[in-house]
């Protein structure tokens, strides 16, 4: 005798435990109360919304009927001539009421949504919007002050480092070190000539031996002040010279570094808010050409350069390294 199979009353998987509730001493807020009120509220809107939706077919069908008795009444009246003008009338006046109608309409609907808008909830949430927005304004301002000081300091701090004695020495220090390197460039360019100035020279040598030989001992001392005069002059224009180029160029230096502390300081003023120097008028004024000094040569002019033979080439050339040494 086989066993009858028994179904389960839940499928297997959809089994839940009924959910435990305490009960109150008011019936209607009971649980099973509350749901049997929500089934009927939502069988009365079906209703409701099934008669709306009649009523609204009802509506348009009716409302289509008129506009076409309506086009019947101003065919009919077109027809007859003046005898009806009345018709014409009734159906301005007709089209006015629609027209009045659908503007009351929407004055309605706007009332409404005024309406809506005007509810505490609504208002509630405007309110914290508003509160939001005021704390983030908040914030904002102050970190636009916390900014503007932190601006104001550094300005401050950067105001006293251009007017310091420290700034002040280390713009003389870069003058110095462009001068010195601007006079170093100049040494090594006359030590270069010097050299070739000593080669022209042992040729010409070898040319003044053969001369002296011939010259009487009468003319020799005479000779010989003339070219201690001559050298003595030379060293004269040397140095003349040498002077010459480092004081234009320690001019322009100190004048270019002059104007780039008045540059900063012309920054600082124009923050500050207040009157700034002209720099470009006092650079025409000091510094016209803008360039650095011409270099005079320093060449020892030798009377006797042109005497130097084509048949003595050979030559003693020994320039000076990028270094300055020898």
């Amino acid at each position: 005798m086989s066993r009858r199979h028994c179904g389960l009353i839940f499928p297997p998987g959809t089994f839940q435990a009924p959910k435990f509730y305490w009960r109150g001493g008011d019936e209607f807020k009971e649980q099973e109360m509350l749901q049997a009120e929500y089934k009927q509220a939502k069988l009365e809107h079906s209703t409701v919304k099934r008669e709306l939706e009649d009523l609204e077919t009802k509506y348009n069908q009716a409302k289509t009927d008129l506009a076409y008795k309506d086009d019947q009444a101003v065919s009919l009246a077109s027809a007859l001539g003046g005898s009806s003008s009345s018709t014409g009338e009734n159906t301005k006046l007709n089209k006015e009421i629609q027209q009045l109608t659908q503007e009351l309409n929407e004055i309605e609907q706007k009332i409404s949504v005024a309406l809506q808008r005007s509810q505490s909830v609504y208002m509630a949430q405007l309110e914290k919007e508003k509160s939001q927005i005021y704390v983030n304004v908040e914030q904002q301002s102050h970190d636009t002050d916390t900014t503007t000081r932190d601006i104001q300091k550094l300005s401050k701090e950067y105001f006293d480092l251009i007017t310091s004695d420290n700034w002040l020495n280390s713009y003389e220090i870069i003058s110095d070190h462009q001068i010195k390197a601007k006079e170093r460039s100049k040494v090594r360019q006359e030590v270069n000539k010097l050299f070739e100035n000593q080669n022209y020279g042992q040729e010409i040598k070898n040319e003044g031996t053969v001369r002296v030989r011939t010259t009487s001992n009468q003319h020799l001392d005479q000779l010989s002040k003339l070219i201690d005069q001559r050298d003595t002059l030379q060293n004269q224009l040397y140095h003349a010279n040498h002077s010459r180029y480092m004081t234009q160029t320690t001019r322009n230096i100190l004048v270019n570094s002059k104007l780039e502390i008045l540059n900063n300081l012309n920054a600082a003023l124009e923050e500050l808010g207040l009157e700034t120097n002209d720099v470009n008028a006092l650079k025409e004024k000091y510094l016209p050409e803008a360039q650095s000094p011409s270099s005079p040569t320093a060449k020892r002019p030798s009377s006797h350069a042109s005497y130097r033979s084509s048949n003595n080439p050979k030559t003693i050339r020994r320039p000076v390294s990028n270094t300055g040494r020898y």
